[in-house]
């Protein structure tokens, strides 16, 4: 056998366990020749030891031992925990049996790498050692590649699944092959087996004409589609939008395999924008008048529209600071289901928009109050009512959600008999940090829940309405203001003519006083020769 350099093969270390100690005397021989490093062990339980040991790369393993045969061996290697870091060393058994087939395929079926019989040549030995690591090392690539693939798999599967934006992809016929998770959520299905199956052609699936054609159009030929702004209902019967992007799926061939559809759910986004357009219209509506009956009744009315905020009935409660109490100051909503129904069959044929809408209503204050809006200014709350959610709304300064409104403790009985509250929402009227009343509305006749959103819409308008009365109750200060320094001015500029007449008075007084004075003394010389005239007639001098 010719010599092997050292450095034609890594240096690794292989453990040999086996009783006959001339097949170690030759195998060490030969093994740290070619570079091997060589441990010997010469039982079962000493075999074990050495593993702990010098953690081999390699073990040859004697099937027949005295104490723990190379089978049990082997079974211990690779069922007990306390061997795990050494379960994937490649083990050669060697034996001296021969013709038992049987045990030799239970051994390799258990993961032995190689089965050598005894007497063996050197370079057979050599040959099987070299093969099993070449084998083991593929072995070993192909298990990080697996893991690699399976690490590479899932992390596509979460960022499919986790993706903000729906996935479904069908096969070339249109059977839909995989949803993700968000596009489970965005059409409100129990699970993906609404769709996994299903043919996206059919248009029993989404209902839509208009999806159906263009996914056709895409698995036909092969160009990508956008559908803006799809219209849809989810499996709640709630209408959603989204934009669809659509390409296909090739195979390496080119053909198609397939189509890939991404959904964005722009729902929330126009729903964002269309609340922000209903803030505005009423923000402007608001700041047109400042007269306050007629600006509590426009509250109302954006508040109960339905192209606004779109709750059943809604009130107005005002703090009136010197009696401490929250007074009724005006409400809107129908009192019976009939009445309502009428209310809705009538605004129905109206198809002006919100800010038309609010135009033609808004600041219409009736002739005659309303029988519910009589019922409102009917109540008078007292501050000092803690346990009361109105006052609590104000006091905590937070919108309150009342369901159940009877069993409530924080519903006073008088108030629930009255207006036959079921479910409510009251929020508060802040103003710049101060409370100024609350807005309570509820959903009565329409029967709707009412949802969070709408009551963090409620929130945002009622602080456009609380700045709003604040403005018009300081214009109505400003108001009386103007009145009492125009009454003022009046009565000053009264007291001012009276006193120019006095002044033209004395005047004429003093005048009349210095004419007569002059006069005076003329008249008095005149009627002294007068009176000497008439004593002596006849004297003539």
């Amino acid at each position: 056998m010719p010599a092997m350099h050292s450095d034609s093969f890594p240096q690794k270390t292989i453990l040999v366990i086996d009783d006959d100690a001339s097949l170690h005397d030759l195998s060490r021989v030969v093994l740290t020749r070619i570079g091997y490093r060589y441990v010997s062990a010469f039982s079962g339980t000493e075999g074990l030891q050495r593993i702990k040991e010098h953690h081999p790369h390699m073990i040859l393993l004697d099937l027949m031992m005295p104490d723990i045969d190379g089978e049990m061996l082997y079974k211990e290697l690779i069922s007990n925990p306390a061997y795990r870091e050494f379960q994937n060393i490649p083990v050669i058994m060697l034996t001296a049996l021969t013709h038992d087939d049987e045990r030799k395929n239970k051994l390799l079926e258990m993961g032995i790498s190689a089965y050598l019989n005894k007497p063996f040549g050197l370079n057979e030995l050599i040959n099987v050692i070299q093969n099993v690591f070449i084998t083991h090392d593929i072995k070993l690539r192909n298990v990080r590649l697996q893991e690699e693939i399976k690490s590479a798999n899932s992390y596509l599967e979460r960022l499919i699944n986790y993706a903000p934006v729906g996935i479904l992809s069908t096969n070339r016929e249109g059977i839909i092959i995989r949803v993700n998770s968000f596009f489970v959520q965005m059409m409100a299905a129990p699970d993906a087996s609404m769709f996994i199956g299903k043919n996206i052609l059919d248009y029993q699936l989404f209902k839509q004409e208009e999806i159906c054609k263009k996914f056709e159009q895409v698995l036909k030929t092969g160009e990508p589609i956008k559908i803006p702004a799809l219209n849809l209902q989810n499996a709640r019967g709630w209408w959603i939008r989204a934009n669809v992007n659509c390409v296909v799926l090739r195979e390496d061939s080119n053909e198609i395999s397939g189509l890939l559809s991404i959904w964005e759910d722009v729902t929330q986004i126009e729903k964002q924008t269309y609340e922000l357009s209903i803030l505005r219209q009423v923000g402007q509506a608001l700041q047109r008048t400042l007269n306050l009956p007629e600006l509590l009744h426009l509250i109302l009315t954006s508040i109960t529209a339905g192209c606004a905020l779109g709750f059943s009935r809604a009130m107005v409660f005002l703090i009136d600071p010197e009696k401490n109490v929250l007074e009724g100051k005006v409400g809107v909503g129908p009192m019976s289901e009939e009445e309502a129904r009428a209310v809705w069959n009538e605004i129905s044929k109206d198809h002006a928009n919100l800010e038309a809408f609010l135009e033609k209503y808004g600041t219409n204050i009736p002739h005659e109050e309303s029988s519910f809006g009589k019922m409102v200014q009917n109540v008078k709350i007292p501050l000092t009512e803690e346990n009361n959610v109105l006052v609590k709304t104000i006091r905590e300064k937070k919108p309150f959600k009342i369901d159940n409104a009877w069993e409530n403790p924080l519903v006073p009985k008088d108030f629930e008999e009255t207006f036959q509250e079921d479910s409510f929402v009251t929020v508060p009227l802040s103003a710049k940090g101060r409370v100024i009343g609350i807005i309570v509305a509820d959903n009565k006749y329409s029967e709707f829940p009412i949802e969070d959103d709408r009551v963090e819409l409620l929130m945002l308008f009622a602080n456009q309405a609380a700045l709003a009365i604040e403005n018009a109750e300081a214009y109505k200060k400003l108001e009386d203001k103007v009145a009492q320094l125009n009454e003022a001015f009046e009565r000053l500029q009264e007291a001012q003519d009276r006193l120019l007449r006095s002044e033209r008075l004395a005047v004429i007084g003093k005048m009349a006083a210095h004419v007569a004075h002059e006069i005076r003394n003329p008249l008095t010389a005149i009627g002294g020769f007068a009176r000497r005239i008439l004593e002596h007639p006849d004297d003539t001098r």
